[in-house]
Formats: structure tokens, sequence, C-alpha cells
């Protein structure tokens, strides 16, 4: 088994909610989703070898601060 390391820093501070391992951008590799705490969506796409690349904002500029995705 491989040690687990860390993926991100302080996430609590400014993320809702996190979930990985859903496949969003339709490349086949798995995607890492998240709600900010003021309600934006991010996606961050896994780039194949057990990384993810810089975060974009999904979708409109909306308010999703009552959804949860966890």
């Amino acid at each position: 088994m491989t040690p687990r390391s860390p993926v991100f820093k302080d996430w609590g501070t400014s993320y809702k909610d996190v979930v990985g391992g859903l496949e969003l951008s339709g490349d086949g590799r798995a995607d890492l989703i998240s709600l900010d705490k003021d309600g934006r969506a991010w996606l961050n796409r896994g780039e194949g070898h057990g990384g993810l690349d810089s975060r974009s904002q999904v979708g409109k500029a909306t308010n999703w601060s009552d959804i949860r995705v966890s």
C-alpha cells in the first residue's frame, strides 16, 4: 500500500464541500468538485497521474450555497 500524501492544505478555511473520484470533464480521468463558502462551484480536473490541475470555476457564477455535494 502506498503511504498517504496531502493533496491540498487548509481547505477547511474556504471550502464547504469537496468530493473527488468523479469523472466530470469527459476526459476519462477522475476529477474533484468543490463548493466554496460563498457558494461558487469549482472543478479540479484530474491529470491522470494522481494529481489535479488548477481549479476553474464551473458554470455561471451562481450561488450554490444551499446545495451539498458530499
